[in-house]
């Protein structure tokens, strides 16, 4: 029994370290434009798609693959940033919203044309490979997945917190205009974060491919978790979205243990609901102070 909590735990760590690593691209964009991305699922299908090709077609190494798949899904997110959202930025906050599930569902029918809506496998040689930690084992790819994750959460925040571009990213994102008025460029800062959010969510699908089943419809299911976990943790805030992230893995991989596996997905938003009733701002909202 003890094997078997273990074993539910770090599947959890694992689960919330994707959905962390994909959400933080969406905390990234919201804190500087202050909206939703819908198309950062099909980002993150992007990477997945990018790296499986690279590794099953063209035979380069995997983690050259996972370099490609975040340079394709970095390429995505700021192709999406010039196109959509740029010439929407004085627009109402709604049509962004809009516009960007509409690249959503164009991403969707373009991957069906291009890849066709064929499931396809990502093997890589770490699926099959077993790796046994103390009482439990699991699979070198999932060791793979939750080590590289949580060095990209904690070389997000270093960037973030203790960099240049990071300390212009927090400076459009409190103010733009006074952001603007000390030097800072807020169009390239708001290119860097496009471009660092959706590399996260295109390594994340490079690392969870060889997991799952790539589809052109399998990054709805990831953005729904992203969504949920960014509310929960608290609209723009890192560590909200961190805490949040690795919440929801866990209450996941437990949830087994209560209801149906057919029915886990409802999970996220239970845990969404509970939260907005119990604190509505999310685990880390941010301070806002108003000048009278």
């Amino acid at each position: 029994m003890l094997e078997y909590l273990l074993t539910l735990l770090v599947s959890g760590l694992v689960t919330g370290s994707v959905y962390t690593v994909t959400a933080l691209g969406l905390t990234m964009v919201y804190g500087i434009l202050n909206l939703m991305n819908f198309a950062h699922g099909e980002v993150f299908m992007v990477g997945a798609y990018v790296g499986y090709f690279l590794f099953a077609v063209f035979g380069v190494s995997y983690p050259i693959a996972i370099l490609g798949a975040i340079a394709g899904a970095a390429a995505t997110g700021l192709l999406i940033e010039a196109i959509v959202f740029r010439p929407l930025r004085n627009a109402p906050q709604l049509s962004p919203l809009i516009a960007s599930l509409g690249v959503s569902i164009f991403l969707q029918n373009l991957a069906l044309l291009i890849w066709s809506p064929t499931p396809r496998m990502f093997n890589t040689p770490y699926v099959d490979q077993v790796v046994h930690m103390v009482i439990i084992s699991m699979s070198m790819q999932r060791v793979i997945v939750f080590v590289v994750c949580v060095v990209l959460i904690v070389a997000l925040y270093f960037v973030v917190q203790s960099t240049a571009i990071g300390k212009a990213m927090r400076a459009v994102a409190l103010d733009a205009e006074a952001a603007a008025l000390m030097g800072i460029d807020s169009r390239k800062v708001i290119m860097a974060t496009f471009a660092i959010g959706s590399g996260l969510a295109g390594v994340a699908g490079a690392l969870v491919g060889p997991i799952l089943i790539l589809s052109p419809f399998m990054g709805i299911p990831i953005i729904l978790k992203a969504f949920a976990v960014v509310i929960m943790g608290g609209f723009g805030s890192i560590q909200g979205t961190v805490l949040a992230g690795f919440i929801l893995g866990i209450t996941e991989s437990f949830g087994v243990l209560i209801i149906p596996t057919a029915f886990i997905d409802t999970i996220a938003f239970i845990l969404l609901i509970a939260t907005l009733l119990v604190r509505p701002t999310g685990l880390f909202a941010e301070r806002i102070e108003e000048n009278v």
